[in-house]
Formats: structure tokens, C-alpha cells, sequence
């Protein structure tokens, strides 16, 4: 009986030996997995979980001039005429939102590639860009811009699969799309650019820089979708 639990022993020192005589393996592994963790960190974009909850109300002016506010807290607490008068809200609603997205410029985003890492410039676009109204454009597709100062020149470079257009005017997206789009122009600084279902003018203020290493990019966005 003893000599069998001494054969299920188990040799702690010994296999503590086995493992230190490959110390060497360890330390590579724990280096690959840190280069990652790194590589992970900086080419991961940064990206914010955002809601909000827009509270309505039902407001009535009395004879004396005063308000009377009726908050809504459910649907069992709607009364049949605050419901029709909650509807036109929701209406009147979504035509502040349009017009407040259209307003902050939400219609384009703009975005910058630099070490294997693409974030949004919302803040410090590296140029502007003015859609035109008139002509159909191209959404949810990049559009890469290379500029040379020397030169005066601007390169635009777009493709993409069964692209989506959108009227920029009525601000309403098209039915169908465009099964396969490809753009490669060039146009001259200050001049506006004009392609097919791609048409804009875009101003690329001083103080911006613009290297080779660094790949500028824009996206045009229905608003519909936002």
C-alpha cells in the first residue's frame, strides 16, 4: 500500500525543473503577447457609446396667458387628444433633427489613416468639403483625397460594391444602387470636382499638413440613415 502511494507521488521539484529548463519559451510567449497587446491598442479605433432620451410634453396656453405641461410617462397615461398633438412632435421632431445634423455638418465624415490606425477627425478635418446639391452623390463609400501642394493638384480615389446614391437637395436616398463604382481623377487646387455621381468643391485650409504616410479620407452619410 505504501509503495503504491509513493509511486502516485507527485514530484513538484521536478516538474518545476522541466518547466524552468524552457524559461526561454516563456519569455518569447510573454513578448509575442505584449507586441500584440500593443499593436491591438494602437490600431484599434477609439469608439464612445452615446444615448440620449428626448422627453416630450403636452403644452397648452390658457386665457390668462399661462402653461399647462402634461408630461408623458407611458402609454397607459395618454389621453386621446394629447396622442394626435404628441404625433405632430414626433413629426416636427425629426424635421429639428435633419435640420441640426445638416446644420453640424453630420451629412460628412471625415477620417485620417496613419500607422495602421484610422480615427475620425471630426474636430480638425484635414480639408472641407461642399456637396453639390444639384447632382446625385455617392454615400457610404470612402473617398480618399491625396494632396500636392507643389504640384496644386488633388487626387480623388473612390470605389466600391453596389454603392447606394443620394439626393442631396431632398435629402432622401435613392431605390437601386450602382453595381460596381470606381474614380480616379485628378483636379487642380481651388477647382471643383466633378465626377460621376461624385460632385463637390473643397478647400484644404493652410494650416494643414499633408504627407504620403498619411492616408485622408472622406465618407458622405444620408441623413435619413443617421
Amino acid at each position: 500500500m505504501s509503495s503504491q502511494t509513493g509511486s502516485e507521488t507527485i514530484d513538484i521539484k521536478a516538474i518545476f525543473k522541466k518547466v524552468l529548463a524552457k524559461w526561454w519559451l516563456f519569455m518569447i510567449t510573454c513578448g509575442l503577447m505584449g507586441a500584440l497587446a500593443v499593436a491591438y491598442i494602437k490600431t484599434t479605433p477609439k469608439r464612445f457609446l452615446v444615448q440620449a432620451t428626448l422627453l416630450m410634453s403636452d403644452q397648452r396656453q390658457d386665457a390668462f396667458g399661462g402653461g399647462r405641461e402634461e408630461f408623458l410617462k407611458g402609454v397607459s397615461f395618454l389621453k386621446n387628444n394629447v396622442a394626435v398633438e404628441d404625433q405632430i412632435a414626433v413629426l416636427t421632431s425629426r424635421s429639428m433633427m435633419t435640420r441640426t445634423l445638416k446644420r453640424l455638418d453630420f451629412g460628412i465624415t471625415y477620417y485620417q489613416t496613419k500607422n495602421y490606425r484610422t480615427e475620425e477627425q471630426y474636430e480638425y478635418p484635414p480639408f472641407y468639403v461642399k456637396l453639390d446639391s444639384v447632382s446625385q452623390q455617392v454615400i457610404d463609400v470612402p473617398v480618399h483625397v491625396t494632396v500636392d501642394r507643389a504640384a496644386g493638384t488633388y487626387r480623388v480615389r473612390s470605389e466600391g460594391k453596389f454603392v447606394h446614391l443620394y439626393n442631396v437637395a431632398k435629402q432622401t436616398e435613392l431605390d437601386g444602387f450602382v453595381e460596381s463604382y470606381e474614380v480616379d481623377q485628378e483636379a487642380r487646387i481651388g477647382e471643383p470636382f466633378v465626377a460621376d455621381h461624385l460632385s463637390f468643391t473643397i478647400e484644404f485650409p493652410e494650416d494643414r499638413e499633408y504627407t504620403k504616410d498619411v492616408d485622408q479620407f472622406f465618407v458622405i452619410r444620408s441623413l435619413e440613415g443617421l
